[in-house]
């Protein structure tokens, strides 16, 4: 038993590790990107200052699609604000103009398949190992019979060592 939860944590650690680690940013410049392509453009700050009004704040570094990239001048749909509702969350965009003397960096935003597949298949072990515990029967509680033949109330289920959830009899 010691096994699996030894395991069972050392992927639950990978996973974490692997998360982020699906998209990449790669050097690009404004002649390299095309329309549609996410990237992370950094600006001066004459530009940050100029496009403070329009994105309510002042960062040097956007995030954002192409929409049109052509003599040297970069149009960027950037979100300028997001309202949550419930689990929705609704963002605005603003389309933004960037000179080329303005744009210090480009960075092309692609995704890591490699990386991918390994956050994917440690979440899908993380998720049989739970599972499998869960459902093995080895993962605690107790079916002892309390005064009267009835259920006890100190009945546990464990999946991990530290978490456990208390069950109430209906």
């Amino acid at each position: 038993m010691a096994s699996i939860r030894v395991s069972t944590r050392a992927l639950v650690v990978l996973a974490l590790l692997a998360a982020p680690a699906c998209y990449t940013y790669s050097p690009g410049s404004v002649e390299s990107i095309t329309p549609g392509e996410e990237v992370r453009v950094r600006v001066t700050r004459e530009a940050a200052a100029r496009l403070e009004p329009a994105l309510a704040s002042q960062e040097t570094t956007l995030e954002g699609q192409v929409v049109r990239a052509e003599n040297g001048s970069l149009w960027l749909d950037v979100i300028s604000a997001s309202r949550h509702i419930g689990f929705h969350v609704e963002r605005m965009s603003q389309t933004v103009n960037l000179e080329d003397a303005e744009t210090l960096t480009v960075e092309i935003k692609t995704l890591d398949r490699p990386r991918t597949f390994v956050a994917v298949g440690v979440v899908a072990l993380v998720s049989g190992a739970i599972a499998w515990k869960a459902l093995s029967g080895e993962s605690g509680g107790n079916t002892s019979q309390g005064p009267g033949g009835q259920p006890s109330d100190d009945r546990i289920v464990r999946f991990f060592p530290s978490i456990r959830l208390p069950i109430r009899p209906f």
